[in-house]
């Protein structure tokens, strides 16, 4: 049921224009919403996520090995329900924030699509739905993040997104291709179960770097994480769908779903530590000194994403629990702040944290949900948050060095001071101005923050035995071995408490000295100019600048050159191929050619050389009339008498329209230099010769044909016909047969109407 649910959601986007169109723009967004609502109560009544089963729908593509199946076990079905979860809110939330844009319909169909191709990321057990679903992401991400497409940084924004995650996926397409040459399926489940037989340790390494690449592309990892940011400029429901629990989360996804394969390699480990903990400072330090509240909330969703790849990096069975704790309490905490962050936008005209201030007592319900998740995000008890921070505290203190227990301190702290940013200061603080606040947010605008805060305080209080099991079984999937995973909100004093402590009074601390921290990002403002940002501009630069040069150099108008260029391509590729590949030895033996093959050859090479070196017209159709008969003796001598007369009445009608067309050319003159000439009898013969020893080649080693076989035993009893070459051209392949004749037909009327035409001008 959950494949076909993934297909319903793409069905469902096509028809969500005309759902709204109808629905109208208060109805149809609620409509829309229940497909989301449907996967949900399917996700918790109706599924088993333990032990892990395989749903096969059915094959899509079999000779390709794609099949629509999914893969359902306590990872895949945290995610689905994250994703379908706040794909609700989100989709009731766009209905009010986006009521009266004139593109809504168009919007839905993005959003639902989107959904759709996360569920299929999340559940897809075949390795080519997974990247064909992956794909699909990226590119309803560029739709939604360009929504807005008439504002040029809405489409450079998407363009960075799609551009950079795009170049991530081809690496997971090429990592999936060498999975499947190492585990032999393209099965998740059994290549996470199964035995690598890697043909070498370059290729494993090569695929441990490739899936590395994809993931941190994806989870706007450090350097990656530029495109995050500036996807901001997408409408706030995006940002809050996009960037809380779908998007930038399937990075994590990936590595968490091949955690259990590539763990032992050297290189997994320290590679999720040493990015993951960079992406996590950088996204702290970052958000520090922002002043646009979606910005000060998507650096610390950088950072956020950072400690779930630091939190992979250490391996442990305690990390694997902290992980799936914290992979919630963030999709909680965050998409509540972005909808909070929208409405504030949507009612004051404004997000610059600098000018907001009072809120609170214009929106007291909206603003203790606010408080609630920030306090999540800060990681303060009883908040969901709390218990995602102690069990990260609790594996990096049993799990990696002082060093990386001290950086996840001190990130947890800056978040810290970046929740109060995001509420304190809009919430309570007396603004510099007055604050125009227009009207009360709607009700499905607040029905988002309010939900996320109440997932929050119940998941903590009270987190229900469904939920530990469901954690336990996602936390067991990337382990790869069963977890203790407790939800507690008070372990006794440990020194986990005393952490969190210290992290609220550094946290404190930096929220006080914003005014330090604007200062010194003013003074490093010139830093940014060789940040990851900056590079990408210089690349994108570079990129258009050789496409104008190669357009100058290439696209030059002249048929010859590009026929020049197209032949010197085909003659590097052959070159290529042939040094990395070994030709097959071959046994060249001149006896077997007769004295007339041989006379009939020289003949034909003297008619080549005669067309080639003749100034005359006349002589030069002579010449090519020898090199066409010649060819027509061959057949002749090599038992092809049908073929043979085929191609005397070929040279015969092409000498005739040639002579015919001889008196309306004008007058012969060579206008290419010697050196041209040289050049293009080089290329000429490198051609000719390429394309000779590739035949040879190929006649050497004949392939076994299943057709050949097939021809011949079917041409009198289902054609009714001995001459096996007419039946084909006439039977097997009528319809080839008749479209090249339709192609002539078409191509002598065209000639003939210029013609006609030409002779009424004159």
């Amino acid at each position: 049921m959950l494949a076909g649910a993934v297909l319903v959601g793409f069905g469902l986007a096509l028809v969500a224009p005309w759902c709204i169109r109808y629905a109208g723009s208060h109805w149809g967004p609620r409509v829309l919403a229940v497909y989301p609502l449907a996967v949900v109560f399917l996700l918790l009544a109706a599924t088993r996520w333990f032990p892990a089963t395989v749903q096969t729908a059915f094959p899509w593509a079999p000779r390709f090995g794609l099949v629509w199946s999914v893969l359902v076990d306590g990872w895949s079905v945290l995610f689905a329900l994250l994703i379908a979860g706040m794909g609700v809110l989100v989709a009731l939330y766009a209905g009010a924030y986006l009521r009266h844009h004139r593109f809504l319909g168009r919007f839905y169909m993005y959003l639902t699509g989107f959904t759709a191709a996360m569920l299929g990321v999340v559940l897809a057990s075949n390795l080519l739905l997974l990247f064909v679903c992956w794909e699909l992401t990226s590119i309803f991400s560029y739709l939604l993040i360009g929504f807005e497409h008439e504002d040029a940084k809405s489409r450079k924004s998407a363009l960075q997104a799609l551009l950079t995650t795009g170049v991530g996926g081809l690496a997971l397409l090429v990592a999936c291709i060498l999975l499947r040459s190492a585990f032999g399926t393209w099965e998740i489940g059994e290549i996470v179960q199964g035995e690598a037989r890697w043909s070498s340790a370059a290729v494993e390494l090569a695929t441990v770097l490739l899936l590395l690449g994809a993931a941190f592309t994806k989870s706007a990892q450090f350097p990656f994480h530029y495109w995050l940011p500036a996807a901001m400029a997408a409408p706030t429901p995006v940002s809050a769908y996009l960037h809380s629990a779908t998007m930038v989360k399937a990075g994590v996804f990936l590595l968490a779903r091949f955690h259990p394969v590539f763990s032992e390699h050297w290189l997994w480990q320290p590679a999720l530590l040493a990015f993951g903990g960079t992406t996590m400072l950088a996204g702290a330090l970052l958000a520090l000194p922002q002043r646009d509240l979606k910005l000060l909330l998507a650096y610390s969703t950088v950072s956020a994403l950072g400690t779930l790849v630091f939190l992979l990096g250490i391996g442990t069975e305690e990390a694997a629990a902290a992980c799936v704790v914290f992979l919630v309490a963030h999709a909680l905490y965050k998409g509540g702040l972005f909808f909070f962050a929208g409405i504030v936008d949507h009612e004051t005209g404004t997000r610059d944290v600098e000018k907001l201030g009072g809120l609170a007592r214009h929106w007291p319900l909206l603003a203790t949900c606010a408080v609630a998740l920030a306090l999540s995000m800060g990681g303060v008890i009883p908040l969901f948050g709390f218990i995602a921070k102690e069990l990260a505290y609790e594996a990096a203190l049993h799990g990696v060095a002082p060093l990386g227990l001290a950086l996840l301190v001190l990130c947890s702290a800056l978040q810290v001071a970046v929740a109060g940013y995001v509420v304190v200061r809009p919430l309570f603080f007396r603004p510099a101005e007055r604050v125009e606040v227009h009207h009360a947010p709607a009700t499905e605008l607040s029905c988002g923050p309010l939900v996320a805060a109440l997932a929050s305080v119940a998941c903590s209080l009270w987190p229900g035995e469904t939920l530990v099991r469901l954690l336990r079984s996602a936390a067991a999937g990337v382990y790869a071995g069963p977890v203790a995973l407790e939800l507690s909100l008070w372990h006794g004093w440990n020194p986990t408490v005393g952490l969190s402590v210290l992290t609220v009074v550094l946290g404190a601390l930096v929220f006080v000295l914003r005014p330090l921290w604007c200062g010194i990002a003013a003074s490093a403002g010139r830093l940014a100019r060789i940040g990851p940002a900056a590079l990408y501009d210089a690349a994108m630069y570079a990129l258009l600048r050789l496409a104008e040069w190669q357009t100058r150099r290439l696209q030059t108008g002249k048929l010859r050159q590009y026929q020049a260029m197209v032949l010197a391509s085909a003659v590097l590729v052959l070159l290529f191929a042939t040094s990395i590949v070994a030709p097959p030895r071959t046994h060249w033996d001149w006896g077997m050619f007769y004295p007339t093959e041989i006379a009939v050859i020289v003949a034909m090479l003297a008619g080549m050389a005669i067309t080639i070196l003749t100034v005359s017209r006349l002589t030069a159709i002579a010449g090519l009339g020898i090199t066409g008969y010649g060819v027509g003796i061959l057949f002749l001598l090599f038992g092809a008498p049908d073929l043979a007369m085929t191609q005397f009445a070929i040279e015969t009608l092409t000498v005739i329209l040639f002579v015919l067309v001889l008196y309306r050319l004008p007058r012969f003159e060579s206008r290419s230099s010697v050196r041209t000439r040289i050049r293009d009898a080089l290329l000429a013969s490198a051609v000719g010769g390429g394309i000779a020893f590739v035949v040879l080649v190929l006649l050497a080693q004949p392939t076994a044909s299943r057709l050949a076989p097939f021809f011949l035993a079917q041409s009198e009893p289902a054609a009714h016909g001995r001459n096996v070459v007419n039946v084909i051209l006439v039977d097997f392949r009528s319809l080839d047969t008749l479209g090249e004749i339709t192609v002539l037909g078409l191509a002598a009327i065209g000639v003939g109407t210029l013609m006609a035409v030409r002779g009424r001008w004159q």
